[in-house]
């Protein structure tokens, strides 16, 4: 489903991939219209929940470097989606020059204070840098 909001709603989408979810949606009887000003948004269901239910979600630190974690990985891939998408349009119509190719995305996180760099996925599984470790060390 949140695939299917993304194909419908965001400005990153070509208009050929939100003609094809259209097509299905419309393939399987539902009307895309329908479908896209029934959307509501994460923020509207939290603030009504958190609001007018009095909901709240205790997270504890770990539940916090997962979240972040998998929105990182999430976002990774879809870039990745996105590039692979582009660039195979590219070569399809003749605009790039290009074999078969697989793009590749590495995220590094540079600690300024000393010089090392991680990472991001093993930044978070780590739980910090060796400098901001060997401080926390030797204040105990």
């Amino acid at each position: 489903m949140t695939n299917l909001y993304r194909l419908l709603s965001e400005d990153d989408v070509t208009a050929g991939m939100r003609v094809e979810a259209e097509a299905t949606l419309e393939h399987h009887g539902i009307d895309p219209e329908t479908i896209r000003t029934e959307f509501v948004s994460h923020q509207a269901i939290h603030t009504y929940l958190t609001e007018f239910r009095g909901a709240s979600k205790e997270r504890s630190v770990d539940d916090r470097v997962k979240s972040v974690r998998t929105t990182i990985q999430r976002l990774q891939s879809r870039l990745v989606a996105v590039a692979e998408n582009n660039l195979q349009q590219l070569r399809n119509t003749g605009e790039l020059s290009l074999g078969e190719f697989t793009v590749i995305l590495d995220v590094q996180v540079l600690c300024e204070d000393c010089g090392e760099s991680y990472a991001i996925t093993d930044l978070l599984d780590r739980g910090g840098c060796d400098c901001a470790m060997g401080s926390e060390g030797a204040s105990d």
